[in-house]
């Protein structure tokens, strides 16, 4: 029974550590997990304001603006629509951490010479709006380096240390695993709050102005998925640790003897 539970254990962390690892290193590059967004940016119906439309009939597109922006962990991806509405990508920016997406900085970046992000119809609530969840979303950066990293020790001890068995190794084991569950559980809650209500907040603020923002769905299934593999992994890793412990101190009373 308790190799039948040790071997789903390792399955299990397994299964979360490639998950995680995944989540985190989407939208690095630009052929690496596009889909598992945190959430999407649509810039596409967004307009130059009437000053600029009555001196040049031109598009925000012309003025350098990108038609989406995903936002990952670590970093986020620009680009544009293709004839099917699928997303072309064009370029992703540099893996950093803490990493949070300031998209008046990064239009500001973008724009050709002698425009800036006050030449389009860009609502200021928005801006106010990532800047208020700046540093809750760097801190989500963060925790989920520390619980993927914390997820990988733990398949190391699986692998490794819970082959020699003993109290000490196990009670190793349950704490880099519950300290990966805490640190994943509670980044894919920011994940899932930005996900859903902030996505809605920037939908009620840029209704009027074409812009729009879409959830990660992908990305909520494999982070918390993820999340859900580890919880198992810390329940098998409590349901063993007694029989570990006796099987440790059966085998030292055989010795003594």
């Amino acid at each position: 029974m308790i190799f039948t539970l040790n071997t789903l254990s390792k399955v299990f962390a397994l299964s979360s550590f490639i998950l995680s690892t995944l989540c985190l290193f989407a939208g690095s590059e630009k052929s690496i997990l596009q889909s598992a967004s945190v959430m999407t940016l649509d810039t596409s119906a967004s307009e130059p304001t009437a000053a600029i439309k009555s001196v040049n009939d031109t598009s925000a597109a012309d003025l350098g603006l990108k038609q989406f922006y995903s936002v990952h962990v670590l970093a986020y991806c620009e680009g544009n629509f293709d004839g099917d509405g699928e997303h072309g990508v064009t370029s992703c920016s540099k893996r950093t951490a803490p990493f949070a997406f300031n998209p008046a900085n990064v239009f500001s970046a973008e724009f050709k010479a002698g425009f800036n992000v006050s030449d389009i119809n860009w609502p200021d609530t928005i801006t106010d709006d990532f800047h208020v969840m700046e540093v809750t979303t760097k801190a989500m950066s963060v925790l989920y380096i520390i619980g993927v990293a914390a997820t990988g020790v733990t398949l190391l001890m699986e692998i490794l240390l819970t082959q020699a068995g003993g109290r000490a190794s196990m009670m190793a084991h349950l704490i880099f695993t519950v300290l990966s569950f805490v640190c994943l559980g509670v980044s894919s809650s920011v994940a899932s709050v930005m996900a859903v209500q902030f996505v809605d907040l920037i939908n009620r603020h840029g209704k009027n102005y074409g812009i729009a923002a879409v959830r990660g769905s992908k990305f909520l299934g494999m982070t918390w998925s993820a999340v859900g593999l580890l919880f198992l992994t810390v329940v098998i890793s409590v349901i063993t640790l007694p029989s570990t412990s006796s099987v440790a101190s059966s085998e030292k009373e055989i010795d003594n003897v």
